[in-house]
């Protein structure tokens, strides 16, 4: 009997990742077919358009604006799918719909993709989004005057566990400005440059700021620091957290990060899952420890009967 259970987990496994591995293909495919459609439209309209503008967008039967550039990974898949990872920001609007007079935080906002939606459909949620990229930064503004949101507020700072001027590596190429980091990015489309760092629970005490019911971290590879600087905020709001992590951003140290990252959610009573795109679209999300490999999405739900859920 114990054989064949063992026989039967290692099956489900191995079916779990084909299917895995033939989403992810899939999600990725069709990006590619859209930025293909952007580039051929771009080279036989090139004399007469500008490759930025505005696209009309909708989530959950509401529209919005957002202003996008051809050609940049985020802006393409909202072009060509009219929202950048709809099923992100459906597990998102589920927890918002259960405490909508709460705050969230959107910590690498960037152009507004995952918040512009989001607060468009949640007017009395209000949204703070923090996005230290100065060009990007600017975009994001516009995003938020396009759609009159008076609910957003936008921070040209970083978030970490210290407070301070750090150096930034900033992405100058349009393909993916988001991949903007601290980590020391090598490249000729990398701007070194220095911003403003923050701690998140200083900018909660500071601005008095209550009912924090979600925050979305995405800040390539330094998730970890973020959620060092919000322990308070953690234990005294327990928001609904939404991060990603991926070994690829941590070859030396990874498994040193991971262990902080399960150790944190213990401590904190939280239970983490897995809300990779291609899962979320079967409605799936495998509770995971970080005890293996792991490169996506992750929301981790506080288990507490006070959570905020």
């Amino acid at each position: 009997m114990k054989n064949l259970l063992v026989n039967y987990l290692a099956a489900w496994h191995r079916i779990k990742r084909k299917l895995n591995i033939l989403l992810l293909e899939k999600e990725y495919s069709n990006i590619l077919s859209g930025k293909k459609k952007m580039y051929e439209w771009k080279s036989q309209n090139e004399s007469e358009y500008s490759d930025e503008g505005i696209t009309l967008s909708h989530f959950k039967n509401k529209s919005y604006l957002l202003n996008v550039k051809l050609g940049d990974t985020i802006e393409t898949q909202v072009l060509t799918h009219k929202a950048w990872d709809e099923e992100l920001l459906c597990l998102m609007s589920h927890f918002i719909d259960k405490n909508p007079s709460g705050v969230v935080l959107d910590i690498g906002a960037n152009i507004g993709a995952i918040t512009i939606p989001l607060a468009n459909l949640y007017t009395d949620t209000k949204f703070y989004c923090f996005e230290p990229h100065p060009e990007i930064f600017k975009r994001l503004n516009k995003n938020i005057d396009l759609n009159r949101l008076i609910n957003v507020i936008p921070c040209q700072v970083a978030v970490s566990a210290d407070a301070g001027s750090l150096e930034f590596f900033a992405q100058t190429s349009y393909s993916n400005m988001g991949l903007s980091s601290f980590m020391d990015v090598k490249g000729s489309n990398v701007k070194k440059i220095t911003v403003e760092c923050i701690v998140a629970d200083e900018f909660i005490k500071m601005h008095s700021i209550h009912n924090v019911s979600l925050v979305k971290i995405d800040v390539q590879g330094l998730e970890y620091l973020v959620l060092k600087g919000m322990s308070a905020l953690v234990k005294t709001h327990r928001p609904i957290l939404v991060f990603e992590h991926e070994d690829l951003l941590h070859l030396e140290n990874g498994e040193e990060i991971k262990t902080w990252i399960k150790d944190f959610m213990i401590e904190n009573n939280y239970d983490m899952y897995c809300a990779n795109s291609s899962l979320i679209s079967f409605s799936f999300y495998p509770q995971v420890d970080l005890s293996s490999k792991f490169n996506g999405n992750i929301i981790a739900i506080p288990n507490k009967e006070h959570a905020n859920i």
